[in-house]
């Protein structure tokens, strides 16, 4: 396979990566398959200016950056998402304890 073949398919997945990233679907196997180019790549021992000739007619370092934002976007979504959990688990805990102790106020009238 030549060099132009193996940047090609990294762009297909990058891009693959990019839309499951946005919906927030498991990124493991296609960065898996990402790794897998950049080992072979770096076996078959190409120059370097011809990898990034081809890297910028394919734009993939606008790619990288465009992933690397979706990927932090979602890791703050996530992280949001455990703060309102944790937020959630500690009202019940306080609630749930609330109301197992004796109440001040409750006095027949």
């Amino acid at each position: 396979m030549n060099l132009s073949k193996y940047l090609e398919e990294y762009k297909t997945l990058t891009l693959a990566l990019i839309n499951e990233a946005r919906n927030g679907s498991e990124l493991t196997d296609l960065i898996q398959k990402r790794e897998e180019i950049l080992e072979s790549i770096s076996i078959l021992e190409f120059d370097k200016e011809e990898i990034e000739s081809i890297e910028s007619s394919l734009k993939l370092l606008e790619l990288e950056e465009e992933l690397q934002n979706v990927v932090k976007k979602e890791k703050v979504e996530i992280k949001k998402q455990i703060e309102n959990l944790k937020k959630v688990r500690q009202a019940n805990v306080n609630y749930n304890s609330f109301e197992n102790k004796a109440m001040v106020f409750n006095k027949s009238v």
